[in-house]
């Protein structure tokens, strides 16, 4: 068996300057929470990619929640399968491209190499992953 991590952060700095911090770890108890940090506040939600129960959403504002929202992820899977059935019918075109799927590989590759060389990586923007 080879080993691997068993902790990663992550700090992503896009094109206009925004930051994205990612946490993963093999360890620690499953948990998907999801904070979005603007200049006028932010949207919470503790585990905002589960499918097993409904979330809530948390709008913060000066230190204080200033509205909720619940919502489900219940059928995303399903949906998911839907849309692919559909484009492989031809029904309709799937509604996240390959390209997007790359995109995502090429910068998992880089955190990678910068995990390992412990400096900053490039990504390299696929134009069609724009889209």
């Amino acid at each position: 068996m080879e080993d691997v991590e068993a902790a990663v952060i992550l700090t992503l700095e896009f094109g206009q300057g925004t930051l994205a911090t990612v946490l993963v770890s093999t360890r620690a108890p499953y948990r998907t929470p999801l904070e979005f940090v603007g200049i006028d506040g932010a949207l919470r939600a503790d585990d905002g990619l589960t499918v097993d129960r409904p979330i809530t959403l948390e709008l913060w504002r000066d230190r204080q929640v200033v509205a909720t929202e619940t919502v489900s992820n219940q059928f995303a899977y399903a949906q998911q399968v839907d849309s692919f059935s559909a484009a492989v019918e031809g029904s309709q075109p799937f509604p996240v491209p390959g390209e997007q799927g790359w995109q995502n590989q090429i910068i998992l590759d880089a955190a990678y190499r910068s995990i390992l060389s412990g400096k900053s990586e490039e990504v390299t923007v696929l134009k069609s992953a724009t889209a």
